[in-house]
C-alpha cells in the first residue's frame, strides 16, 4: 500500500539554529552593503548581530563563508519569487515570461543595495564558487525555456532554441539591473511593470512600428 510522504517538521532546535544563522547573515548584509566586504570585521558582525565571534564560527567558517550564504540567499530569493510568479500565471510564454520579469525587476528594486554590493564584490570569489553559480542559473534558465519550448511546438514562436531565447531574456533583465545600478537607465516614473512589459514587447514584437511600414 503505497503511503504519502509527509514533510517533517523541523525540531524548536533546527528552528533556533536556523533564527541565529539568519540573524547573523542579516547583521553581514547590512554592513556589508554600508562598509564592503574586507572593509567589515567579524567583530563587527558579532557586534552587530549580538553574538559573541566564537558563536559566528559555529555557523560561518570565516567572513567568505559568510558571503557566500548571503549570495546564495539572494539567488534563493529570486529563483523563488520567479517559480511562484511563473507558476501563477496564465499559460503561454509572453504571460509567463512578464510573470518572471516583473517578479525579478520587483526583488531587484528591493535589494537593489545588496544587488549593488554584490556586484562590488564579484572578484572576491573563485572560479569554483562561479561554477556553482553558474549551475544556478542554468537551472532558472531552464524553467523560463519551458514555456518558450512549448509554444515553438505550438507555432506561436518562430522555431528557436528554447533554451538561447531563455538566455536571451534572462541577460535583458540582467542588463536593466546593471544599468540601473550603474545610473545609466533614467527611472523617471518607470514601475516594475512598465519595465517587465517594455521588456515583453521588444522580446516578442521587436522595436519596429510596423504600423507605418508599407
Amino acid at each position: 500500500m503505497e503511503t504519502k510522504t509527509q514533510t517533517r517538521k523541523a525540531t524548536r532546535r533546527e528552528r533556533e539554529y536556523l533564527r541565529r544563522r539568519q540573524e547573523i547573515m542579516s547583521a553581514a548584509r547590512t554592513l556589508f552593503v554600508a562598509k564592503g566586504l574586507r572593509n567589515t570585521t567579524l567583530d563587527e558582525i558579532a557586534e552587530s548581530s549580538a553574538f559573541g565571534k566564537g558563536t559566528i564560527y559555529n555557523y560561518f567558517t570565516n567572513k567568505d563563508d559568510l558571503f557566500l550564504a548571503i549570495i546564495h540567499q539572494l539567488i534563493d530569493e529570486t529563483f523563488a519569487a520567479t517559480q511562484a510568479a511563473m507558476s501563477s500565471a496564465p499559460e503561454g510564454a509572453r504571460a509567463k515570461l512578464f510573470a518572471h520579469a516583473l517578479a525579478s525587476v520587483s526583488h531587484f528594486h528591493a535589494n537593489d543595495e545588496v544587488f549593488l554590493m554584490v556586484m562590488r564584490e564579484h572578484n572576491e570569489l573563485d572560479r569554483k564558487t562561479i561554477a556553482q553559480f553558474v549551475d544556478r542559473f542554468q537551472e532558472k534558465l531552464s524553467l523560463i525555456a519551458d514555456p518558450l519550448a512549448a509554444d515553438v511546438r505550438a507555432g506561436r514562436i518562430r522555431p528557436a532554441d528554447p533554451q538561447k531565447l531563455a538566455a536571451l531574456f534572462d541577460g535583458m533583465i540582467r542588463t536593466y539591473c546593471m544599468s540601473v545600478t550603474n545610473k545609466l537607465w533614467p527611472t523617471g516614473g518607470q514601475s516594475p511593470a512598465d519595465v517587465a512589459e517594455l521588456m515583453v514587447s521588444v522580446f516578442f514584437d521587436g522595436i519596429e512600428n510596423k504600423q507605418n511600414q508599407g
